[in-house]
């Protein structure tokens, strides 16, 4: 990808894409929570502690797998690849900060353990996190939760974003003579009747870069911390994977920890 490939796309377009995401994140919601209400509950024991899961047969979120697999297009091939460009660039923020804190607060809810997901063998055809020969969840959680420092990384740089290499791209903006690029106060993409501190649409024809706002960054680390909390809590049984996972968000944290950023 490069800078010349980068263009803004239309009010339209941004809110096809906030109706379809929405409206997806919904229905990821929704599976996940079948799958922690049913009636079905295996009992297992892993380090002679006792676990409890509860599956439901028509969730289709029942696996670790499944919820990255659910997750990964909206992220990575969706809301990622819109440019970071107002008025468009600010609605790629806000869905981001929304499936972020979704995506930390469900992994939790699922066993971190190849083959731990498994339904009454008399009513349903055994289900594990991974099939024969392929990577274990946890590996999968890793590459994911890398390519999602990666993606914030390029928010917090506005860069536009690779969706065939995962990373975010420099986008150089011609200005015009004397102009520089910052925003304005203007309208919340959720709430036509909201103001908030967020950049508006360009008042001339040359675009401008979407950035987080403080309140973005403190939301951001917040999160950042408190998800990765729990899933480090979560992994106490893999003293091994919970150091690997300890270290994720680097670059996330780096940057934010910046007194002075460059684009």
């Amino acid at each position: 990808m490069s800078e010349h490939d980068v263009k803004p796309i239309t009010y339209a377009q941004e809110r096809r894409i906030i109706n379809y995401v929405d409206e997806k994140s919904l229905e990821i919601s929704r599976a996940y929570q079948k799958r922690s209400i049913s009636a079905h509950i295996t009992l297992y024991v892993v380090s002679k502690r006792f676990f409890c899961i509860r599956n439901l047969p028509s969730s289709k979120l029942r696996t670790l797998s499944a919820l990255l697999d659910a997750w990964r297009p909206l992220i990575f091939d969706l809301v990622m690849r819109v440019p970071p460009l107002e008025p468009s660039g600010r609605s790629r923020i806000l869905l981001m900060l929304k499936m972020t804190g979704d995506l930390l607060d469900a992994i939790p809810g699922y066993s971190p353990f190849s083959g731990m997901n498994i339904a009454e063998e008399e009513e349903l055809p055994a289900v594990s996190d991974t099939q024969d020969g392929d990577e274990s969840p946890l590996e999968s959680l890793y590459q994911f939760l890398t390519e999602l420092d990666q993606a914030w990384v390029a928010c917090l740089r506005c860069q536009a974003w690779d969706h065939v290499n995962r990373r975010g791209v420099d986008v150089e903006l011609e200005l015009d003579e004397g102009e520089e690029v910052e925003g304005a106060m203007g309208d919340d993409p959720y709430d036509d009747n909201r103001k908030a501190g967020v950049p508006d649409r360009p008042i001339s024809n040359t675009p401008r870069m979407a950035s987080l706002t403080s309140t973005d960054e403190v939301r951001l680390r917040s999160m950042l911390v408190t998800g990765m909390g729990a899933v480090e809590d979560w992994l106490e049984d893999a003293p091994t994977a919970m150091r690997s996972f300890a270290a994720l968000f680097e670059e996330t944290f780096e940057y934010l920890d910046r007194p002075y950023r460059v684009s």
